[in-house]
């Protein structure tokens, strides 16, 4: 073996190397996440080849030309490198979260930093060994490399080309083009804001201590009790576009939940609806563009063409695709320092900022065609700049400034729609698709903090309250009133059942919203929220809870007891059941989390379907000598109706009760040395960097299973509690 490596060999080392760093890992990033981008695929591919060559170039010229032994040294570097990368970009790809401006989980001295930590001066030592000592060339190494990211990018172009509108037989990728941002019908507007995180209450603050604010919005009117049915974007959006709750959108498998989203979003959403009728669609967003891929609204978006119109901004999305790439390959002990100095970095021109500059210079009318426009703006999200600096911490002082600039640009939206004589014919609803902040002690109650409100308990950081509280203002056409506000309980699952009315849709079955139209003082409708585990957000189980009354309260707020995944539910609940503790039965009910299917809700009371129903308590203490007190009723205003009633406990009968009237009964359980053991959620730590990860508390081992079976429909039952019986 000699010991001489030839330029062709180091030649090939380097290009495999920068193929690598500027090819190979920015379009695994661009083909995992094109919904991030407005760059095509193509000149992504045209761009990264360009750097690559660059870079390869220079490398060529400082090496190619250095002596025998220098060559060596420097292709068994980069067949050091070229491993060491490709093994941490494609073997060792950590979870730290979703890289959105969230915390990311770091965790210092973590395992994944000390498996980095003996990776990288491993792999050199024996590089170097190999190279130096063993003489070896690393060609057949390389070119396993170079063929196994070849092969995969190809699938990748493949899947990517696969998921593109065809026109005429052809793959068209499709821009997004912001030209007709602000051209307006001169006859129909229909005119949707999007803020992100726009949290209510935020508005309501400044509302209060800019009392003036309320001219700018002449129309409109304002629901403080909005709620969302999800706390992050990617869920609440297709909610709010398809006007279907999320527990009817759950499918078995994430990708058969894609797939019939985006079939729902293509033919069902609001944008499909409003082409349907004729009317011209834009859809613009920057911050959020992800959740409108024109892969599914290439068909439906005016402005979403067959051309190279955002062209300006590839380069700049170049530059953030390289630092994706880089954060990618580089080891754990780099990666917050990468991830801090340049992933972080902030634009000096924040979406808002930009929307509010354009609106000033731009703003026009431009067809007879009614209109249909549709932003989605950073809103108050993070990450939030001030000035030109960034806020480290989420705090309420900054989120006011910011909401301030986003309440001024838009006062003058309206101004310019006056200003065009279109404002009167106009539709507009502003919205966030949630809130912003996390634990329930971040909400400002203002002049909404009246005695005698209970707020407690405080609902823990898991349940993500503040995040179900999105700001709401609607504007009828033809509105003569002043602003103003109206406290209904109100749903962003509202809007499509209202612009139903509006545009003369027929109703579908599965919008389960009550259109903003109707007149309805309903204080006691139930309206439902979803939380989760955050850094698994898209893929954990979903907590199910209902919100019945003013939904900045916490006494507003139960667990049901549903978690709902790969399209089941089951039933965890929260806490044991204390014996001595009376619960109570109704839409606010305190039993809500441990009802058990085949149970039918009244006004205060709940009723067993005829097939039976169960209660599951788990309980925290051993003893199974329990006594139950059970209050119940016969049907409706029958009080001479005689009704049996059977009573089960863990599947053994304990009683047969006959009810004439209501009334209260008592009765002893039998005592069973076997129980069921309790479906108990995993384990998880609550700490304050890391609040995301607290899920429910263990859950004991002992459950008592109460079931219910009425001889004939009308039971009610008002209220259920349990004792201990000494022995």
């Amino acid at each position: 073996m000699t010991s001489s490596v030839t330029r062709k060999e180091l030649l090939f080392g380097l290009a495999t190397l920068t193929l690598t760093l500027c090819f190979f890992t920015p379009l695994k990033i661009y083909f995992s996440n094109t919904e991030e981008f407005f760059t095509t695929g193509r000149s992504f591919a045209v761009l990264s080849l360009l750097l690559g060559a660059g870079l390869f170039v220079v490398l060529s010229l400082l090496f190619v030309f250095q002596p025998g032994s220098c060559r060596r040294f420097v292709l068994t570097l980069a067949a050091f490198f070229t491993t060491a990368l490709w093994v941490q970009g494609n073997l060792f790809v950590w979870n730290y979260g979703v890289l959105d401006g969230s915390a990311l989980e770091w965790h210092f001295l973590h395992w994944r930093g000390l498996v980095d930590l003996g990776l990288w001066p491993g792999l050199c030592l024996v590089f170097l060994w190999l190279g130096l000592k063993k003489k070896q060339r690393f060609i057949t190494l390389l070119a396993v490399l170079l063929f196994l990211q070849g092969a995969t990018t190809l699938l990748d172009c493949n899947a990517y080309r696969n998921e593109l509108p065809l026109q005429e037989g052809e793959v068209q990728e499709k821009a997004i083009h912001m030209n007709s941002q602000f051209a307006f019908s001169s006859t129909r507007n229909v005119i949707m804001i999007v803020l992100d995180a726009y949290q209510s209450d935020v508005f309501n603050q400044y509302l209060e201590e800019n009392p003036d604010y309320a001219n700018a919005l002449p129309g409109f009117i304002y629901y403080p009790d909005a709620l969302t049915e999800a706390f992050f974007t990617e869920f609440s959006i297709p909610t709010l576009l398809t006007g279907k709750p999320l527990y009817r959108q759950f499918f078995p498998t994430l990708a058969s939940y894609q797939e019939h989203l985006n079939r729902e979003l293509m033919t069902g959403s609001i944008p499909a609806l409003m082409k349907e009728e004729g009317y011209h669609v834009g859809i613009y967003t920057t911050y959020a563009h992800r959740y409108y891929p024109p892969a599914v609204y290439g068909e439906i978006a005016d402005n979403y063409s067959d051309t190279e119109a955002m062209a300006p901004h590839s380069a700049g999305e170049m530059r953030q695709l390289v630092i994706a790439a880089t954060f990618r390959l580089a080891p754990h002990s780099l990666k917050k320092w990468i991830h801090d100095r340049w992933m972080l970095e902030p634009s000096l021109e924040q979406d808002r900022q930009q929307f509010h500059y354009n609106l000033q210079k731009d703003m026009r009318i431009a067809t007879d065609q009614p209109c249909f426009k549709y932003y989605h703006l950073q809103g108050i999200h993070p990450p939030q700049v001030i000035d030109g600096k960034a806020q480290k911490k989420l705090e309420r002082g900054p989120t006011m400034e910011i909401a301030q600039e986003i309440n001024s640009a838009l006062a003058l939206f309206m101004k310019k729609l006056q200003d065009l004589k279109i404002y009167d014919s106009a539709d507009i609803f502003i919205l966030g698709d949630h809130g912003l902040f996390w634990d329930s002690p971040q909400i400002e109650f203002g002049r909404y903090d009246q005695e005698g409100i209970a707020r407690e308990p405080v609902l823990d950081i898991f349940v993500k309250k503040p995040r179900a509280l999105p700001l709401l203002l609607y504007k009828q056409a033809g509105a003569q009133d002043a602003f103003h506000e109206d406290l209904r309980p109100v749903s962003l699952l509202d809007l499509m059942p209202t612009l139903a009315e509006r545009c003369l849709w027929d109703k579908h079955e599965d919008w389960t919203g009550i259109s903003l139209l109707e007149e309805h003082k309903d204080t006691s409708r139930s309206r439902r929220f979803f939380s989760s585990d955050y850094a698994k957000r898209t893929s954990a189980p979903l907590y199910e809870f209902i919100i019945e009354g003013f939904s900045w309260h916490s006494a507003s707020w139960c667990y049901t007891g549903n978690v709902w995944q790969n399209g089941k539910t089951k039933r965890i609940p929260l806490d044991n059941y204390r014996p001595g503790t009376e619960l109570s039965f109704g839409h606010q009910g305190s039993a809500l989390q441990y009802l058990d299917t085949h149970w039918l809700t009244g006004d205060g009371f709940h009723m067993p379907s005829l097939s039976g129903a169960r209660i599951s308590l788990p309980l925290d203490q051993s003893s199974s000598n329990l006594m139950l007190s059970l209050e119940l009723a016969p049907a409706e205003n029958h009080q001479a109706d005689k009704q049996t009633l059977s009573v089960l406990f863990n599947d053994v009968s304990a009683a047969e009760l006959e009810v004439t009237e209501k009334n209260n009964f008592i009765l002893p359980l039998p005592r069973l040395d076997h129980w069921n053991k309790a479906l108990a959620p995993p384990k998880r730590s609550l700490s304050p960097s890391s609040p995301w990860r607290a899920l429910p508390p263990p859950l004991s081992e002992r459950r008592a299973e109460i079931r219910l079976l009425p001889s004939r429909e009308g039971m009610k039952v008002y209220s259920l509690k349990l004792d201990l019986k000494e022995e």
